[in-house]
Protein backbone atom coordinates (compact mmCIF):
# COMPACT_ATOMS: atom_id res chain seq x y z
CA UNK A 1 0.00 0.00 0.00
CA UNK A 2 1.41 3.54 -0.86
CA UNK A 3 0.86 6.69 1.17
CA UNK A 4 -1.79 8.85 0.31
CA UNK A 5 -0.94 11.90 -1.71
CA UNK A 6 -1.39 14.65 0.66
CA UNK A 7 -2.48 17.08 -2.55
CA UNK A 8 -5.52 14.65 -2.89
CA UNK A 9 -9.20 15.55 -1.92
CA UNK A 10 -10.75 16.55 1.26
CA UNK A 11 -8.80 16.23 4.64
CA UNK A 12 -10.93 16.67 7.52
CA UNK A 13 -7.63 17.49 9.51
CA UNK A 14 -7.46 20.71 7.81
CA UNK A 15 -11.04 22.09 8.03
CA UNK A 16 -11.05 25.11 9.81
CA UNK A 17 -13.95 26.65 11.88
CA UNK A 18 -13.25 30.79 11.85
CA UNK A 19 -14.40 32.62 14.80
CA UNK A 20 -14.33 36.33 14.95
CA UNK A 21 -14.74 38.17 18.51
CA UNK A 22 -16.62 41.83 18.54
CA UNK A 23 -15.48 44.81 19.95
CA UNK A 24 -16.75 44.48 23.36
CA UNK A 25 -20.53 45.78 23.55
CA UNK A 26 -20.85 45.28 20.31
CA UNK A 27 -23.31 42.09 20.04
CA UNK A 28 -22.76 38.25 18.49
CA UNK A 29 -19.26 37.54 16.76
CA UNK A 30 -18.97 35.92 13.26
CA UNK A 31 -18.26 32.42 12.60
CA UNK A 32 -17.10 30.95 8.93
CA UNK A 33 -15.45 28.08 7.87
CA UNK A 34 -12.32 27.53 5.87
CA UNK A 35 -9.65 25.50 4.76
CA UNK A 36 -5.53 24.99 5.36
CA UNK A 37 -3.64 25.37 2.31
CA UNK A 38 -0.33 25.64 3.88
CA UNK A 39 1.75 25.22 6.94
CA UNK A 40 0.47 28.91 8.17
CA UNK A 41 -2.09 29.62 5.41
CA UNK A 42 -6.55 29.13 5.86
CA UNK A 43 -8.64 30.42 3.12
CA UNK A 44 -11.52 31.60 4.13
CA UNK A 45 -14.58 33.99 2.87
CA UNK A 46 -13.66 37.51 2.41
CA UNK A 47 -17.12 38.67 4.46
CA UNK A 48 -16.33 36.07 7.64
CA UNK A 49 -13.37 38.51 8.92
CA UNK A 50 -14.72 41.60 7.33
CA UNK A 51 -13.27 44.35 9.73
CA UNK A 52 -11.84 41.65 11.57
CA UNK A 53 -9.92 43.43 14.73
CA UNK A 54 -5.79 42.39 15.30
CA UNK A 55 -5.89 39.60 17.39
CA UNK A 56 -9.93 39.15 17.13
CA UNK A 57 -9.42 35.72 15.22
CA UNK A 58 -9.22 32.83 16.01
CA UNK A 59 -9.32 28.88 13.57
CA UNK A 60 -9.69 25.76 15.27
CA UNK A 61 -9.60 22.11 14.03
CA UNK A 62 -10.30 18.99 15.14
CA UNK A 63 -12.53 20.55 17.86
CA UNK A 64 -12.92 18.06 20.84
CA UNK A 65 -10.45 15.64 19.34
CA UNK A 66 -7.22 14.31 20.23
CA UNK A 67 -5.76 16.44 17.83
CA UNK A 68 -7.48 19.79 18.96
CA UNK A 69 -5.66 22.85 17.89
CA UNK A 70 -6.71 26.46 17.90
CA UNK A 71 -4.17 29.20 16.78
CA UNK A 72 -4.90 33.02 16.56
CA UNK A 73 -5.42 34.53 12.94
CA UNK A 74 -4.95 37.67 11.27
CA UNK A 75 -5.73 38.61 7.17
CA UNK A 76 -3.06 39.19 5.10
CA UNK A 77 -5.04 38.95 1.78
CA UNK A 78 -8.40 40.09 1.08
CA UNK A 79 -11.14 40.68 -2.12
CA UNK A 80 -14.33 41.76 -0.96
CA UNK A 81 -15.11 41.41 -5.03
CA UNK A 82 -13.97 37.77 -4.77
CA UNK A 83 -15.11 36.80 -1.80
CA UNK A 84 -12.01 35.43 -0.57
CA UNK A 85 -9.64 36.24 2.32
CA UNK A 86 -5.96 34.45 3.32
CA UNK A 87 -5.84 34.22 6.58
CA UNK A 88 -2.13 33.66 8.54
CA UNK A 89 -1.53 31.24 11.29
CA UNK A 90 -0.12 32.90 14.47
CA UNK A 91 2.23 30.12 15.25
CA UNK A 92 3.42 26.54 14.03
CA UNK A 93 1.85 23.61 14.33
CA UNK A 94 1.99 20.92 16.76
CA UNK A 95 3.59 17.63 16.46
CA UNK A 96 1.05 15.03 14.77
CA UNK A 97 -1.37 14.95 12.34
CA UNK A 98 -0.91 19.16 12.02
CA UNK A 99 2.31 19.47 11.32
CA UNK A 100 2.34 16.46 8.30
CA UNK A 101 -0.16 18.59 6.47
CA UNK A 102 1.39 20.95 4.91
CA UNK A 103 1.48 20.25 1.24
CA UNK A 104 -1.01 22.93 -0.70
CA UNK A 105 -4.04 21.42 -2.27
CA UNK A 106 -5.02 20.76 -6.21
CA UNK A 107 -7.18 23.76 -7.22
CA UNK A 108 -9.66 23.45 -10.65
CA UNK A 109 -11.56 25.29 -13.46
CA UNK A 110 -15.06 23.94 -14.16
CA UNK A 111 -16.31 23.93 -17.70
CA UNK A 112 -18.26 26.07 -18.99
CA UNK A 113 -20.64 23.56 -20.16
CA UNK A 114 -23.91 21.48 -19.78
CA UNK A 115 -22.23 19.34 -16.79
CA UNK A 116 -23.64 18.37 -13.68
CA UNK A 117 -20.73 17.42 -11.38
CA UNK A 118 -21.02 15.88 -7.86
CA UNK A 119 -19.10 18.05 -5.43
CA UNK A 120 -18.75 17.94 -1.37
CA UNK A 121 -18.08 20.64 1.03
CA UNK A 122 -17.04 20.52 4.77
CA UNK A 123 -18.13 23.67 7.08
CA UNK A 124 -19.62 24.74 10.17
CA UNK A 125 -23.40 25.21 9.65
CA UNK A 126 -25.71 26.80 12.21
CA UNK A 127 -27.98 24.16 12.46
CA UNK A 128 -25.30 21.26 13.40
CA UNK A 129 -25.73 23.09 17.00
CA UNK A 130 -25.58 21.02 19.77
CA UNK A 131 -26.24 20.73 23.23
CA UNK A 132 -22.93 20.11 25.45
CA UNK A 133 -24.41 18.54 28.24
CA UNK A 134 -21.06 17.75 30.76
CA UNK A 135 -20.16 21.68 30.07
CA UNK A 136 -21.91 23.97 32.09
CA UNK A 137 -22.10 28.07 31.48
CA UNK A 138 -22.08 30.26 34.54
CA UNK A 139 -25.71 30.40 34.39
CA UNK A 140 -25.94 26.52 34.61
CA UNK A 141 -27.34 26.38 30.91
CA UNK A 142 -25.58 24.13 28.86
CA UNK A 143 -22.94 25.08 26.27
CA UNK A 144 -22.93 24.68 22.71
CA UNK A 145 -20.86 23.63 19.85
CA UNK A 146 -20.65 23.15 16.05
CA UNK A 147 -20.38 19.60 14.66
CA UNK A 148 -19.09 19.97 11.30
CA UNK A 149 -21.39 19.36 8.23
CA UNK A 150 -19.86 16.95 5.00
CA UNK A 151 -21.97 17.90 2.52
CA UNK A 152 -22.23 16.03 -0.64
CA UNK A 153 -24.15 16.77 -3.98
CA UNK A 154 -23.89 18.23 -7.66
CA UNK A 155 -22.90 21.57 -8.89
CA UNK A 156 -25.00 22.86 -11.71
CA UNK A 157 -22.48 24.57 -13.75
CA UNK A 158 -24.52 26.72 -15.45
CA UNK A 159 -26.65 28.38 -12.73
CA UNK A 160 -25.74 31.57 -11.26
CA UNK A 161 -23.99 32.51 -14.45
CA UNK A 162 -24.78 36.52 -13.92
CA UNK A 163 -23.31 36.41 -10.50
CA UNK A 164 -20.75 34.29 -11.50
CA UNK A 165 -20.73 31.36 -8.85
CA UNK A 166 -21.53 27.58 -8.40
CA UNK A 167 -24.89 26.84 -7.40
CA UNK A 168 -24.29 23.62 -5.53
CA UNK A 169 -27.35 21.23 -4.71
CA UNK A 170 -27.21 19.77 -1.08
CA UNK A 171 -28.96 17.42 1.28
CA UNK A 172 -30.99 20.46 2.93
CA UNK A 173 -31.57 20.53 7.34
CA UNK A 174 -35.09 18.95 7.60
CA UNK A 175 -36.20 22.74 9.29
CA UNK A 176 -35.64 26.10 9.62
CA UNK A 177 -36.35 26.61 13.28
CA UNK A 178 -35.09 30.70 12.87
CA UNK A 179 -36.75 32.13 9.81
CA UNK A 180 -34.63 35.05 10.24
CA UNK A 181 -31.71 33.55 10.29
CA UNK A 182 -30.11 30.88 7.61
CA UNK A 183 -29.27 27.07 8.43
CA UNK A 184 -26.46 27.60 6.73
CA UNK A 185 -25.00 30.56 8.69
CA UNK A 186 -21.06 29.61 9.40
CA UNK A 187 -20.83 27.53 6.38
CA UNK A 188 -18.98 30.36 4.66
CA UNK A 189 -15.65 29.91 3.33
CA UNK A 190 -15.31 25.79 3.16
CA UNK A 191 -13.84 24.84 0.46
CA UNK A 192 -15.82 23.23 -2.58
CA UNK A 193 -14.43 19.95 -4.10
CA UNK A 194 -14.34 17.97 -7.38
CA UNK A 195 -12.56 15.43 -8.33
CA UNK A 196 -9.59 15.98 -5.64
CA UNK A 197 -9.23 19.56 -6.68
CA UNK A 198 -10.79 22.57 -4.95
CA UNK A 199 -13.09 24.30 -7.38
CA UNK A 200 -14.87 26.89 -4.78
CA UNK A 201 -15.72 28.40 -1.30
CA UNK A 202 -19.09 28.60 -0.30
CA UNK A 203 -19.91 31.95 -0.13
CA UNK A 204 -24.18 32.11 0.44
CA UNK A 205 -27.42 30.86 0.89
CA UNK A 206 -29.77 32.76 -1.00
CA UNK A 207 -33.15 31.96 0.79
CA UNK A 208 -35.23 32.12 -2.30
CA UNK A 209 -33.35 28.93 -3.69
CA UNK A 210 -34.73 26.52 -1.04
CA UNK A 211 -32.72 25.43 1.98
CA UNK A 212 -30.81 22.66 -0.51
CA UNK A 213 -29.11 25.15 -2.64
CA UNK A 214 -25.11 27.00 -2.06
CA UNK A 215 -23.63 29.48 -3.92
CA UNK A 216 -20.25 29.61 -3.86
CA UNK A 217 -17.18 31.46 -5.70
CA UNK A 218 -14.87 29.90 -8.59
CA UNK A 219 -11.51 29.58 -8.12
CA UNK A 220 -10.95 30.61 -11.48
Amino acid sequence: MTAQDPRRGLDPVRVAEVMVRPPAGRGPGRRGSGYRVGPWWVLTAAHVVRDARTGATDVRFEADRADEWTVAARVVLASERADVALLELDGSAPHGVHAAATEPPSYGAVPDADLVLPCSAMGFPRFKLREDRMRRLDDGSASQYRDPCHATGMTSVLSNRREGTLELAVTPPESDAEPDRSPWEGMSGAAVWHDDAIVGLVSAHHRTDGLGRLAAVRVD
